[in-house]
């Protein structure tokens, strides 16, 4: 294990505080390796076993659990449905609006290149009032300068 961490990170100058952090990044990419490699090695142990396990049970996606040569395993299947969207407006322009709502997410939204292009005036107003931004956090990548 490294634990080679200095007793405060306030005091040390920041050139220093940078090479220290990037010593640690290479040594947990090091360690990070060795574990992928580990997890290969017990996915490939347990994949046929937990395929056999989701047949048994008829599951194609979802969570299950079992025990198999002396490990507990938990496998886990994700699901992503995707509908064909322009299909389903079809449908629902078919359907009173009330009904239509009921059965399916409607949402409207306005790309921001459109929104920018949009002219000065009442449509441009109503939109905006309709429009609200949410910032990300900042980021900041900092390295050691060339001496």
């Amino acid at each position: 294990m490294n634990s080679n961490q200095p007793e405060s990170f306030d005091s040390m100058p920041a050139a220093d505080l940078v090479a220290y952090r990037d010593q640690q990044a290479r040594w947990i990419e090091e360690q990070q390796s060795v574990l992928n490699l580990a997890n290969a090695a017990l996915s490939g142990r347990f994949v046929d076993v937990a395929t056999a396990q989701y047949a048994a049970k008829e599951k194609e996606s979802g969570q299950l659990g079992f025990v198999h040569d002396g490990c507990a395993v938990k496998a886990g299947i994700s699901k992503t449905v995707q509908w064909d969207g322009d299909a389903l407006k079809a449908i629902a322009s078919e359907m009173d609006w009330g009904l239509a709502s009921h059965y399916f997410d409607i949402s409207f939204k306005m790309s921001e290149k459109i929104y920018n292009a949009l002219p000065p005036g009442e449509l441009r107003d109503k939109v905006t009032a309709a429009r609200t931004t949410k910032l990300g956090a900042m980021s900041l990548k900092i390295a050691a300068t060339e001496s």
